[in-house]
């Protein structure tokens, strides 16, 4: 992977996350996480997961909740396509429909991506297919998350 911003891999505070995927089924008690950039923990994290008819972003700093939004579109085997741009701004989107936006939202330092599954690989599995992800060091425009989740 090219490195970015002063060598590292991801740019520190801001970027853009996009995953689509499918599950065969849908549960209440998993979240089933497509991709997610964290620190190893899930105490620190930028998500694209979905669980018990919900599509989600979620972003967590030091375990609280700094942004979530949901869709209610998750359906078993059907494909899900889900983005998140952060940095103090962040903005979401669903299956080519743009989310409610936040603004001075405090982002983690996170240190790996993890697809499929979250906190290093050792739990919430995805049980499913992961189609795509992508993911930009840089903040993409809001109004190019509704066109990247088409």
């Amino acid at each position: 992977m090219a490195a970015g911003v002063n060598g590292a891999w991801y740019t520190a505070g801001q970027g853009t996350l996009l995953a689509s995927g499918m599950i065969p089924y849908v549960d209440s008690t998993n979240a089933h996480r497509f991709a997610e950039l964290e620190d190893g923990s899930n105490n620190n994290l930028v998500t694209v997961s979905a669980s018990v008819g919900i599509d989600k972003i979620a972003i967590l700093n030091g375990g609280s909740v700094a942004y979530s939004q949901n869709s209610l579109s998750t359906v078993a085997n059907s494909l899900i396509k889900g983005g998140v741009a952060y940095s103090s701004n962040v903005y979401s989107a669903f299956n080519g429909t743009a989310y409610t936006s936040s603004s001075g939202v405090n982002i983690p330092t996170m240190t790996e991506l993890s697809v499929g599954s979250g906190n290093g690989g050792t739990d919430f599995f995805l049980d499913g297919w992961v189609n795509r992800v992508v993911y930009f060091q840089s903040v993409q425009p809001s109004a190019s998350l509704p066109d990247y989740t088409r």
